[in-house]
């Protein structure tokens, strides 16, 4: 069992929460999620700087049907480190990114229109609304390929990953040049 806290969590409904504990099974399966008033230590606590978030749901665009092997292991790498944890794939190559993947990401046979690829800080940094782009690339992305079940958003029962966005103003909710993505799960 993990028990991960952090300063804020990004709700299901979008809103942020206040020092939140989430606890973890075996599997990474969520099974209980508790807001606090203040920060209280606890044992087997483990403390996460930032904003939790679920791991994030993307897609690859149609484009990447014409990558070359190399290009296409180089973003599949690309969409692990920025903390995808679902991934729509064009149907064209999707049997070959499932073999570059091995089980690391859940990867959606999908097709999608989408004709820009960028590193998620990238698009986060240039968001005009922080929130909702978080929301698109969690929960509206995940009912997108169907995967809601257990990607997108941070509820009990729910194995979605998780990353830690640090570096936020929270004030006015901005990222800065020293905002970063770190991955916890």
């Amino acid at each position: 069992m993990r028990k991960i806290a952090t300063h804020y969590w990004l709700r299901p409904d979008g809103t942020l929460g206040k020092f939140p504990i989430v606890t973890l099974n075996a599997q990474n399966k969520i099974i209980e999620i508790r807001e606090r008033e203040t920060f209280i230590e606890e044992p087997s606590l483990e403390l996460i700087n930032g904003l939790l978030l679920p791991g994030f749901v993307d897609f690859l665009p149609k484009e990447s049907e014409k990558w070359d092997s190399s290009q296409l292991k180089r973003s599949l790498n690309l969409v692990q480190i920025n903390g995808v944890k679902a991934l729509g794939v064009p149907v064209g190559i999707f049997q070959e990114a499932l073999t570059l993947v091995k089980n690391r990401i859940k990867l959606v046979e999908y097709n999608h229109n989408k004709q820009v690829f960028s590193p998620i800080i990238e698009r986060l940094n240039v968001s005009t609304n922080l929130i909702e782009s978080l929301l698109q690339l969690s929960i509206e992305n995940a009912s997108i390929l169907g995967v809601s079940n257990d990607f997108g958003s941070i509820e009990v029962g729910k194995s979605p990953g998780l990353s830690s966005l640090i570096g936020i103003d929270y004030r006015s909710l901005q990222l800065n040049t020293n905002s970063k993505l770190k991955l916890v799960i």
